[in-house]
């Protein structure tokens, strides 16, 4: 079981199964099963305590007047796909030989994001008086 302690991540303070680990380029990753069948990864770092503690809210490195010039520029040169009602949304192209029954529109946004942790966290204490099940 293994908490996430990344506290900007949709599922931070959450116990999970771990479900695997693997070494990437750019850091190790893991797999958890946020809900029975449903398997996200992390990156690993997102799980160290003592790392995700030591994290605070900065200072923004860029205004908000650029984020919205960005955004402008990369619809401006075709690189956003816009929805009827302003969401962006890009279509992936179908990989031979992967089914799934998922519905996008009502994806939870959770499952888009990654973690990572050790393969010894064992059956720790999460949170005060919750257990990792």
């Amino acid at each position: 079981m293994v908490e996430i302690h990344y506290r900007w991540h949709p599922l931070y303070g959450g116990c999970f199964r771990h479900k695997g680990r693997e070494d990437r380029a750019g850091g190790a990753i893991v797999r958890v099963e946020v809900r029975p069948g449903e398997v996200i990864q992390v990156a690993e770092w997102m799980l160290d305590r003592v790392l995700c503690a030591g994290m605070e809210m900065g200072e923004p490195r860029v205004p908000v007047a650029g984020l919205i010039e960005l955004d402008r520029l990369l619809a401006e040169r075709g690189f956003r796909q816009t929805s009827r009602g302003g969401l962006t949304a890009i279509q992936e192209a179908r990989h031979e030989g992967i089914n799934t029954t998922r519905n996008i529109a009502n994806a939870d946004p959770a499952t888009e994001h990654t973690v990572r942790c050790t393969a010894d966290a064992g059956h720790e204490r999460c949170g005060k008086e919750r257990r990792c099940h």
